[in-house]
C-alpha cells in the first residue's frame, strides 16, 4: 500500500479524528493485530464473535498510529496522548470506503472472476498470462469475501500494470459490493453450480447472484464467460459491454477441441 494521510482518511469517511493527529502519514491498513506495524492504521472490525476493539491496545503497541471504531465503541481508560481514533457507523463499511477510494486512485486493469467452481485456477492461470507482459498482483486464495477483496485492493502501489481478485459470496449482494470497490475492467464468470444451495432456494437464485459481476459497468468493460452453461449464458445476455465467451460448442469464441488426459487444443 502507498502511504494516505490523516487528512484524505477523514474526507473519505467524512469524519474529524478524535485525539493526537500530529502522526497523520498512514502506511498501511490493517484489520489484523499479528500484521499490525509501526505506523499503521488498525480497523477494528466487529462481527458475531469477535469485537476489534478489543485489540486496540495491542495494536497500538506495535506501532499503530490511530484506529477506526464504531460509535457505539469506547477505548476503556484510554487518553487519545499518542494516537487517533476515527468513529464511524460501521467499521466494515469504512473498509469498503477506503478500499474504493483508493482503488479509484490506482488506473490499472483489473480483472475480477467468479463462479461456483474454478475461480483459482481461472485466477492462476489468468495471472500466468498476464504476468509474462506485465506487473500483475494477483488475491491469495482466502482473499475473495468483504474484508479480503478490500485488504487485497489496500495492498496495490503504482506499480502494478494489472490486477486479478477472485470474487467469493455467501449471499445475494455480496459480489455486487465488491464490484462497487474493485470496479473491473474485465469480469469472468465460470460457471453456476449448487456449492450455495445452503443459503439459495435454486440455481436460478445463485446464477443472478453470480451474475452481480456483471453490474456497475462501464461501455468499455470487458465479460468473459462460458457459453456452455446455460444459466451463465442466460445471465450474461444484459451485459451491454464486450463479450468473449469460451467453451465446447461451436459458437464459442475460445474453445478447447481435441481434449485428452495430457491436454487439448485452444482454438480462437
Amino acid at each position: 500500500m502507498e502511504q494516505v494521510s490523516l487528512k484524505w482518511l477523514e474526507k473519505v469517511l467524512k469524519t474529524r479524528a478524535l485525539g493526537n493527529t500530529d502522526n497523520n502519514i498512514i502506511n498501511d491498513i490493517s484489520t489484523d493485530t499479528r500484521t499490525i506495524k509501526k505506523g499503521n492504521l488498525f480497523i477494528a472490525l466487529k462481527g458475531e464473535n469477535f469485537n476489534g476493539n478489543d485489540f486496540i491496545s495491542e495494536a497500538l503497541k506495535k506501532g499503530a498510529i490511530g484506529a477506526v471504531i464504531q460509535k457505539d465503541e469506547r477505548i476503556k481508560n484510554k487518553k487519545f496522548n499518542d494516537f487517533f481514533l476515527l468513529e464511524t457507523e460501521d467499521t466494515l463499511s469504512a473498509l469498503h470506503k477506503i478500499a474504493k477510494a483508493y482503488r479509484r486512485e490506482h488506473a490499472l486493469t483489473m480483472v475480477n472472476i467468479t463462479g461456483s467452481n474454478g475461480k483459482t485456477t481461472t485466477k492462476e492461470m489468468t495471472y500466468s498470462v498476464l504476468s509474462t507482459a506485465f506487473k500483475t498482483y494477483k488475491t491469495n486464495a482466502n482473499f475473495n469475501n468483504e474484508i479480503g477483496v478490500p485488504k487485497a485492493v489496500l495492498s496495490l502501489d503504482n506499480t502494478f500494470d494489472a490486477a486479478v481478485l477472485e470474487l467469493g459470496m455467501t449471499h445475494k449482494g455480496d459480489i455486487h459490493k465488491l464490484i462497487k470497490i474493485t470496479s473491473p475492467r474485465i469480469r469472468i464468470l465460470t460457471n453456476i453450480g449448487p456449492a450455495h444451495l445452503k443459503n439459495f432456494s435454486s440455481l436460478v437464485d445463485i446464477a443472478r447472484a453470480k451474475a452481480e459481476i456483471f453490474d456497475c459497468y462501464k461501455q468499455k468493460d470487458i465479460a468473459v464467460f462460458n457459453i456452455d452453461d446455460s444459466l451463465v449464458k442466460k445471465m450474461s445476455s444484459g451485459f451491454p459491454g464486450e463479450k468473449i465467451t469460451f467453451g465446447l460448442c461451436p459458437e464459442a469464441i475460445i474453445r478447447a477441441q481435441e481434449i485428452e488426459n495430457n491436454g487439448f487444443t485452444l482454438v480462437i
